[in-house]
């Protein structure tokens, strides 16, 4: 636990840090040898408490400490996803700069679920044709559609060196059950309905 003069003085730095660099330090970014970026993602997610009266000082500087503050600005760079795409048919690659917004990044981050949207903005998103998964989660999804088949055609759970149509889909099998590969919910569900 930290103390509360440590909390205090990383207070300090992040005030610092903003008076200097006119922004919030990335989640990494460390600033005189302490890691700012970590403790003020800490105090977003509600994990390091501070004083009320310091986090009047963060907010009247410019910080967005309220989750509301972070959805807004997550819904405006949605548009701007929109936006980019409707004007150019197609999505911002990794290192797009789109109205001082790293639209790519922004794109990447929401694939890897680093940043959480609402249910309106993603199906908005995939309603003009982004692609929101990334690569592995497509291909687990394919894995477990091929798992579910399996499952329909022989009625019962492959063994573990079993293939079906070029898959090692028992390797696989093996995998869900020890805890290895992340199982959408709704594939839970239906494979929770098989298996019984």
């Amino acid at each position: 636990m930290v103390s509360y003069e440590k909390v205090r003085e990383k207070v300090d730095l992040l005030i610092m840090f903003y008076q200097i660099y006119g922004r919030e330090p990335k989640s990494r970014e460390k600033f005189k040898g302490e890691n700012i970026g970590q403790f003020l993602c800490s105090i977003k997610k509600g994990n390091t408490r501070i004083e009320p009266h310091e986090q009047k000082k963060l907010l009247a500087i410019g910080y967005r400490l309220n989750s509301l503050d972070i959805k807004k600005e997550v819904h405006k760079k949605v548009e701007l996803l929109k936006e980019f795409y409707l004007k150019y048919n197609k999505e911002p690659v990794h290192n797009t700069i789109y109205k001082d917004v790293k639209l790519g990044v922004f794109l990447r981050n929401i694939r890897y679920n680093v940043v959480k949207l609402s249910e309106e903005d993603y199906n908005e998103l995939l309603r003009i044709g982004y692609i929101l998964k990334n690569k592995r989660n497509i291909e687990v999804e394919r894995k477990l559609l091929l798992l579910i088949e399996f499952f329909n055609t022989y009625m019962r759970a492959p063994k573990q060196d079993e293939s079906y149509k070029g898959q090692n889909i028992g390797y696989f099998w093996m995998n869900i059950k020890l805890g290895r590969v992340n199982v959408p919910e709704e594939y839970k569900i239906k494979l929770q309905e098989l298996i019984l």
